[in-house]
C-alpha cells in the first residue's frame, strides 16, 4: 500500500489534522531532511535522481486524483526543485574549491608542482599562500636539522677523543670510532657492555661516587681521570668529562661522556718523576761525597797551616836577615798564602753541601754593614796590592741591621775576590748606604767585565764568566754569596759590559729576614 502525499489531504480551514497525516506529514518532512543533508556531498550530476523523483512524485499524485492536489502543493513541489537545484549549486561552488586546495596541500606534500594559481585574490588564494608560506619554513626548518644532523654525524665519528651516550643502566648506547680505537672493543660490543665492566677495579669505587654527584638535581658536568681495561687486558688512563641529560621534567635520561686517552701523557709523567728521583738520589750521593771529601780534606791541611803559622812566626821574631833564611821566609810566606786559599775552596765545598741540604744557617744579631764593610776591605787591601788594585771605601754613616755577620763578611769577600781576580790591577770601589728600610753595599771594578749571555748564568753553581784555563776558582763563590743574601730576605744582582768592569749591587732588609 503507497504512502499517501501529506499535502493531498490537507484539513480543511478551521479542522484540526487527523493523527494519520500527522505521523505521514512527519515522515516525508524526515525524509527530506535526509536528502538536504545530502546535498552538500553531492554533485549537480547526484541531484538529478532527487529533482526526477519530485518531478514523479508529483506525476503520480496527479495521475491518481488530479482534483487531490491542490495548487499550494503544487507550487510547493516545483520551490522544493527550484530548492534543491539552488542549493546543489551552491555546495558545487563551496566544495570544488574545497577540493582544489585538498589537491594543491597534498601536491605540496608529496613534492609535485602546485595544481593551483598562488596569485589568485579570493580566499582560497590567501589560503593557499599561507599554505606555501608555511611548508617553506617547515622546509627550512627540516633542511636546517639536517644540516646540524649532518654536522654532528661528522663530528661525532671523526672526533679524536672517544665520544659516547650511556644509558641510565650504564651500557653503551652509541660510541664513536675513537672510542673503539681507544678501549679495543667493536662499536657492537661496546653496547653489550656496561661502563664498570670496563672500569678498571682500583678506580670504579670512585666512578661510582662520581655518578652518583651528576645524578643529583642541577648538578654540572663532572672531570675525573681514571683506568679503563681495554680488549686484550692493557691498561688505558682517559680524562673522562661526563654530563647527565635530563628531559623536560628534569629526568635523566642518558649520560653523554667524553673520552681523552692520557696513557701516554701519564707514562711521561711518571718517567719524569722516576728521573726526577734518580737525579735527587745523585745529587744527594754528591753532596755526600763533597761533604766528606771536604772533611779529609781539611783535617790535615789544618795541621799544615798551623805548622806553617809557627814557623813563620818563629822566624820573624829571630829577624833572619841572612840570604837563606830570606828565601825560607818568602818560601814560608807563599806556603801559607797557598794553604789559606785551598782552604777556602774547601770551605766553599762545605758550603755547597750545606747550602743545596738546609740552606745557610743565620746567627741573627745587630750589625753595622759599614763598620763590616771597612774591616773586610781593610784585612784585603795587601791581596789588592799584590794584584796592582788598590781598594776605596765610600760611606754614608752607619747602616745598622739585623744579619748574620760572619755570613755577610764571607759574601762581602767573595765579591772582592771576584774583583780582585777580573780587575786588571785598577781601583776598587766599594760604597755602603741605607735608607729606612733598606741598607745597599756596592763593589765596583773596572776590569774586564761580564757578557750578556753569561750574566744569565753567572749566579748558578760551577759556573765562571771566563774560561777556567785563565782563571782558578770552583765557580762557587757567586752562587753562595747569593744563597746567604737570599736567605736574608735581599737581593744581589751585576751590572756590567765587556771591558767596562762589573757592579754587583747588594741590598738588605733592615728589619732581617722575614720569618
Amino acid at each position: 500500500m503507497k504512502e499517501p502525499h501529506p499535502l493531498a489531504d490537507i484539513p480543511p480551514r478551521g479542522r484540526p489534522p487527523s493523527a494519520a497525516w500527522g505521523s505521514v506529514f512527519r515522515r516525508w518532512l524526515e525524509n527530506m531532511a535526509i536528502r538536504l543533508k545530502l546535498l552538500l556531498g553531492l554533485s549537480l550530476v547526484g541531484l538529478l535522481p532527487l529533482i526526477a523523483l519530485s518531478s514523479m512524485e508529483i506525476a503520480r499524485h496527479g495521475g491518481q486524483n488530479p482534483s487531490g492536489i491542490s495548487l499550494p502543493s503544487l507550487f510547493l513541489s516545483l520551490e522544493l526543485v527550484l530548492a534543491l537545484l539552488c542549493v546543489g549549486g551552491l555546495a558545487q561552488l563551496l566544495i570544488r574549491p574545497l577540493l582544489e586546495l585538498q589537491q594543491y596541500a597534498e601536491s605540496l606534500l608529496a613534492g609535485k608542482q602546485a595544481p593551483i594559481d598562488l596569485e589568485r585574490g579570493d580566499e582560497i588564494g590567501r589560503l593557499a599562500r599561507s599554505f606555501a608560506r608555511l611548508l617553506a619554513e617547515r622546509q627550512r626548518a627540516e633542511d636546517s636539522l639536517r644540516e646540524s644532523e649532518e654536522r654532528f654525524r661528522i663530528i661525532f665519528e671523526q672526533a679524536s677523543v672517544g665520544i659516547a651516550q650511556v644509558a641510565r643502566d650504564g651500557r653503551f648506547a652509541l660510541v664513536n670510532p675513537k672510542l673503539c680505537a681507544i678501549l679495543g672493543y667493536t662499536a657492537e660490543e661496546l653496547r653489550e657492555l656496561t661502563w664498570d665492566r670496563i672500569t678498571f677495579p682500583e678506580d670504579l669505587a670512585t666512578s661510582l661516587v662520581q655518578k652518583r654527584l651528576l645524578e643529583e638535581p642541577g648538578a654540572p658536568a663532572r672531570t675525573w681521570e681514571k683506568r679503563y681495561v681495554r680488549k686484550d687486558g692493557a691498561v688505558v688512563w682517559a680524562n673522562l668529562s661526563s654530563v647527565a641529560m635530563r628531559n623536560p621534567a628534569g629526568g635523566i635520561e642518558c649520560f653523554i661522556s667524553v673520552f681523552q686517552d692520557i696513557t701516554e701523557n701519564k707514562r711521561a709523567e711518571e718517567e719524569r718523576v722516576r728521573l726526577y728521583q734518580q737525579a735527587q738520589e745523585a745529587i744527594r750521593a754528591r753532596d755526600v761525597f763533597l761533604a766528606v771529601a771536604s772533611h779529609e780534606l781539611k783535617t790535615p791541611l789544618t795541621s799544615l797551616q798551623l805548622s806553617l803559622q809557627q814557623g813563620l812566626r818563629g822566624l820573624r821574631h829571630q829577624e833572619l836577615v841572612s840570604i837563606h833564611g830570606g828565601k825560607a821566609l818568602a818560601q814560608l810566606n807563599l806556603a801559607e798564602t797557598q794553604s789559606r786559599r785551598l782552604g777556602a775552596l774547601i770551605n766553599e765545598l762545605l758550603d755547597v753541601s750545606r747550602l743545596a741540604t738546609r740552606g745557610p744557617e743565620l746567627h741573627l744579631e745587630r750589625v753595622d754593614l759599614e763598620d763590616l764593610a771597612r774591616r773586610v776591605v781593610a784585612q784585603d787591601e795587601a791581596r789588592a796590592a799584590r794584584s796592582g788594585s788598590k781598594l776605596v771605601l765610600e760611606t754614608r754613616g752607619p747602616a745598622v741591621g739585623r744579619w748574620d755577620a760572619s755570613r755577610l763578611e764571607q759574601v762581602l769577600l767573595n765579591l772582592l775576590s771576584n774583583a780582585i781576580k777580573f780587575g786588571e790591577g785598577k781601583p776598587i770601589e766599594v760604597k755602603v748606604d741605607c735608607d729606612e728600610e733598606r741598607a745597599k753595599l756596592e763593589v765596583s771594578d773596572q776590569g774586564i767585565g761580564i757578557s750578556p749571555e753569561a750574566l744569565t748564568r753567572i749566579f748558578e753553581r760551577f759556573e765562571r764568566a771566563v774560561p777556567e784555563r785563565h782563571y782558578g776558582g770552583l765557580g762557587l763563590g757567586l752562587w753562595i754569596a747569593r744563597q746567604i743574601v737570599l736567605a736574608h730576605g735581599g737581593t744581589l744582582w751585576v751590572e756590567s759590559a765587556v771591558g767596562k768592569g762589573s757592579t754587583f749591587h747588594l741590598q738588605l732588609p733592615r728589619a732581617g729576614p722575614p720569618v
